[in-house]
């Protein structure tokens, strides 16, 4: 029960930080790179998100589901 609670903090957390540490960068790069280099940038960095999230579910899958299984 602590480990999962635990995990699920750890994960609210890092969903979190993710957000308010990208905000306020938007200004810095708007301001040097221009829009259309935000743009690619989001979508390079989306592409290898994938790979992060098709990873941890191939990890995940491992895990039993039921307890009784």
């Amino acid at each position: 029960m602590v480990q999962t609670m635990f995990k699920t903090l750890a994960i609210s957390f890092s969903t979190m930080t993710l957000f308010t540490g990208i905000t306020p960068l938007y200004g810095s790069s708007l301001q040097y790179a221009g829009p259309a280099t935000l743009v690619w940038g989001w979508i390079v960095v989306s592409f290898f998100t994938w790979f992060v999230g098709i990873a941890m579910a191939e990890i995940c899958s491992s895990f039993p589901v039921c307890f009784f299984s």
